[in-house]
């Protein structure tokens, strides 16, 4: 029974599963398959003194899948898998595949599953963000932006971004809003103070999203790297991530990358903290644009320097 429904959750995890495809994967009846999952329902709903099924089956879809967004239980290759998602360190997240890997290969079956009672919010609400993919799910959320006023909003959730500091969630307005009906937006999975199902939708709305906190990245410009700076990108691997792509290795050992980028102060940023190591790599207005800046921030530096001293 214990082996059956921990097989039974990390399928759900992945996607709504048949009666059918339970039963091959299993091995068992179509009888076996019904009578453990409503057993399972039973024992969480005694457990938790509730009465809302854990599992449910669809029969729109045919398939059974988790009726909340929070299951009471996470596999540990599913809880890895997430963690894995959120580590930026391309070295780290090489390790977290071997260790899901080898987890695989040792019968994650034996394992107990992880309850998710005790984890954090934000890792609630990150388990609740990727089933909403899964189950294609429109959500209604409450949220505390910037006005610091908690606020209702009904989202389509698209992509999940982890920039190094905080995560984003993409998503765009559902049509149950009054304002701002399909526009796109980010919000901090931290300011999402509760995240609820609100229907099924037959559209994927997860979406392969490049960005930041101010939206998908939807410009890009080609750097020249030189001593440090492109020491540290190689040795780094940050040449082949999200951000930045690689393009070529001159012939005075400086490096092109490509960067994508949302905002111009992104690019500014950057070539102000490796100066004089980074460069734009072709002249343009974008480029007298960013260096215009720079130079401003450098006058209102030595400025503020001549004051305090």
């Amino acid at each position: 029974m214990k082996n059956r429904i921990h097989t039974i959750i990390t399928k759900l995890y992945t996607q709504p599963t048949s009666k059918n495809d339970f039963m091959e994967i299993l091995g068992v009846s179509q009888k076996t398959v019904e009578t453990t999952i409503k057993q399972y329902n039973e024992d969480i709903n005694i457990k938790k003194n509730i009465h809302v099924d854990e599992i449910v089956y669809d029969r729109k879809l045919g398939k059974y899948r988790f009726g909340v967004l929070l299951p009471t239980n996470i596999p540990y290759s599913i809880f890895l898998s997430y963690m894995k998602d959120n580590i930026n360190d391309t070295i780290l997240n090489d390790d977290f595949e071997d260790i899901i890997y080898n987890l695989e290969l040792t019968k994650e079956l034996s394992i107990p599953l992880i309850p998710t009672y005790h984890l954090s919010q934000l890792l609630k609400n990150i388990i609740k963000v990727k089933l909403a993919f899964v189950l294609n799910a429109v959500l209604e959320i409450e949220y505390i932006g910037l006005k610091q006023k908690l606020e209702t909003k009904y989202i389509r959730p698209h992509c999940l971004v982890n920039t190094g500091y905080t995560h984003y969630l993409y998503a765009s307005y559902d049509k149950k809003n009054d304002i701002s009906i399909g526009e796109q937006r980010t919000f901090s999975l931290k300011g999402i103070k509760s995240i609820k199902l609100q229907e099924l939708v037959a559209e994927t709305l997860y979406k392969e999203i490049k960005g930041n906190a101010w939206g998908e990245y939807d410009k890009s410009l080609i750097l020249q790297m030189r001593g440090n700076a492109a020491s540290f990108f190689k040795r780094e691997k940050i040449t082949n991530t999200e951000k930045f792509e690689f393009v070529s290795e001159e012939h005075d050992n400086s490096i092109l990358i490509k960067m994508l980028y949302r905002k111009e102060e992104d690019i500014v940023q950057l070539i102000q903290q490796w100066m004089p190591h980074i460069s734009i790599h072709k002249h343009s207005e974008v480029s007298d644009r960013i260096y215009q800046k720079i130079k401003e921030n450098y006058v209102d530096l030595t400025i503020q320097r001549e004051l305090s001293n």
